[in-house]
């Protein structure tokens, strides 16, 4: 293959994957807690170019040939989003690096999301269902009204009820997404009281940079356009060198 068509048929496809990255994180802008992706582009590398040097009799390096970058994996942005007030009781946000965690058919996973509820048994659970874990499992309220303190302790007046498990990770980068706002991690670490803050009646909105995300939309966009134009001219460059070997 044409090494230049190649070098711009790659940029195009990371572009489309670069926009595709982007529309996911915009689509999610109101997706309590959700952290956006960062696509990591890498180089895909030189290709030495080299001509025969008929005076040496031998083949000189003449230099090389970009073939562009492509796409490799997402990392994923953990950073803390925005806290925003509801009128919620069991709505949930963390401030700090920690996560909550619910059980689900596939084992523990674990969530910034804290828009919770209570389901018909009294349990604490997730938009989806999944029950919301304590330090000493499944956590059922009692009727009427309940308090979280800062440190994840629920109260009902002055009774304990129980305290949110709280885990982090020694290397948050390794946590997996696995979809409904969950991710998946090894080797979980308890959290100590004190060391991150509950805050009820607030819910972490998305990390997403809008603005910086749009205009990156916008450059990938125009960049897409002018690589569309070069590859037509090197497709007709192609085309007329055929055309001369025919005759």
């Amino acid at each position: 293959m044409n090494r230049g068509i190649y070098s711009v048929a790659t940029s195009m496809k990371t572009l489309l994957e670069l926009q595709s990255v982007l529309a996911n994180n915009l689509a999610n802008v109101n997706t309590p807690a959700f952290k956006q992706e960062i696509p990591v582009l890498s180089p895909a590398g030189d290709v030495p170019l080299a001509q025969w040097d008929a005076n040496r009799g031998a083949v000189a390096e003449v230099g090389a040939l970009g073939m562009g970058v492509y796409q490799g994996e997402h990392r994923i942005d953990l950073s803390q989003g925005p806290l925003e007030a509801t009128d919620d009781p069991l709505a949930l946000a963390i401030s700090g690096d920690a996560f909550f965690v619910v059980q689900t058919p596939e084992g523990e996973r674990y969530t910034r999301n804290g828009s919770f509820g209570r389901d018909a048994a009294g349990y604490l659970v997730t938009h989806h269902g999944y029950r919301v874990l304590g330090e000493d499992g499944a956590i059922q309220l009692p009727d009427g009204d309940v308090s979280i303190d800062p440190n994840g302790v629920i109260w009902a007046g002055e009774t304990r009820v129980a305290r949110l498990a709280l885990v982090r990770f020694a290397d948050p980068t390794a946590l997996q997404r696995v979809g409904q706002g969950l991710f998946a991690g090894q080797n979980p670490q308890p959290v100590p009281e004190g060391q991150v803050t509950i805050q009820q009646g607030y819910l972490e909105r998305a990390n997403v940079d809008v603005s910086s995300a749009l205009i990156t939309m916008m450059t990938a966009l125009k960049t897409y356009e002018s690589n569309q134009k070069l590859l037509k001219v090197q497709d007709e460059t192609m085309k007329r060198l055929l055309d001369l070997g025919r005759v």
